[in-house]
């Protein structure tokens, strides 16, 4: 092989060097360039509200107790009734974790306005906020379920709704509704039925003042107040069959009751100790309390005998209530 000839293939060889060369750099270009046409986009989606539900509610006496078919009041005085259960939210509890989310209303079931009644003692309760607590929730979102609890102090004048009273024909309601900021759940509802109270308080002390032997002694008055939620009538007797003195004795019947604080004695109706019905004849001797303390009067009034008797003298009256004829 000539010289010549040696020199032409190396030429070639360089030749195609160099070209593939080139080539291998416009593929290289070529991948940076498509590399660089890559880019990255973010994604956004706004979560739908769902609205919460009430799934439970409970009224009981107790905290988180057993639901309870009636309540029983207390004379004189507050009984608490408690209204839970559970609310869910499908965009996680803690939507619906804090008192204030909960509007709770106790109520008689066929009070004017329902749920939107306002608030009175006898008929319709509005639980405040600080009276509610919440808990059972664990934020994150998997857990959908919190649990609400409010308590409520029912007068002991509350309308009974019990077998028997004015209101038996209704009962009282729970209602129940949670808001999470932006919707407001449809009410849960729960009802019960309130147990009728009677009961009643007297004046403490009757004193006839100094009578003298034969005498009789000015009219006293007796104040009878309800105590519980219906009207009622009373009975009255002794506690024994005479007054005690310091010295001897005398009957109890000597002792006499009216609903006229004019009666003379003679014309009243002698206190034995087999109890007498105190009633009137209009309607309830004490109606229930509705506005202010609710209260009537009987009198009494007593008469001495001429001899064997001395110093103080005693007898004890038991005044207890029936229901209203």
């Amino acid at each position: 092989m000539s010289s010549d000839s040696l020199s032409e293939g190396k030429s070639l060889h360089l030749l195609y060097g160099v070209l593939f060369t080139i080539i291998a750099l416009a593929a290289l270009v070529a991948l940076i360039r498509m590399q660089s046409r890559a880019d990255t986009v973010s994604q956004t989606v706004a979560t739908g509200n769902a609205t919460p539900a009430i799934d439970l509610i409970t009224i009981s006496a107790g905290s988180y107790g057993t639901a309870a078919t009636a309540l029983t009041l207390t004379e004189s005085t507050t009984t608490t009734a408690y209204i839970w259960g559970n609310a869910s939210d499908s965009n996680g509890c803690e939507q619906i974790d804090a008192a204030a989310d909960y509007a709770i209303k106790f109520y008689r079931t066929n009070v004017t306005g329902g749920s939107a009644c306002t608030a009175d003692d006898n008929d319709c309760y509005s639980i405040a906020t600080l009276n509610i607590t919440v808990d059972q929730c664990t934020v994150g979102g998997s857990d959908l379920i919190s649990r609400y609890q409010g308590t409520v102090a029912l007068n002991y004048f509350a309308d009974p709704t019990d077998t028997g009273a004015v209101q038996a024909a209704t009962s009282w309601t729970a209602s129940v509704t949670a808001n999470d900021g932006t919707a407001t759940s449809a009410a849960g509802t729960a009802t019960t039925e309130i147990n009728t109270l009677l009961s009643l308080d007297v004046t403490g002390t009757v004193n006839y003042g100094t009578v003298a032997l034969s005498g009789t002694s000015a009219n006293q008055t007796v104040s009878v107040t309800n105590t519980g939620n219906a009207g009622i009538d009373a009975t009255i007797s002794g506690t024994t069959g005479s007054f005690t003195c310091t010295v001897g004795n005398f009957t109890l019947g000597s002792a006499e009751w009216s609903l006229s604080p004019v009666f003379t004695y003679g014309t009243g109706t002698d206190i034995t100790t087999i109890s007498a019905a105190l009633h009137s004849a209009v309607g309830a001797l004490v109606v229930q309390r509705t506005a202010g303390v609710s209260s009537s009067n009987f009198y009494t009034a007593v008469q001495l005998p001429a001899t064997g008797i001395s110093g103080t003298c005693t007898n004890t009256l038991t005044v207890a209530a029936t229901a209203a004829n």
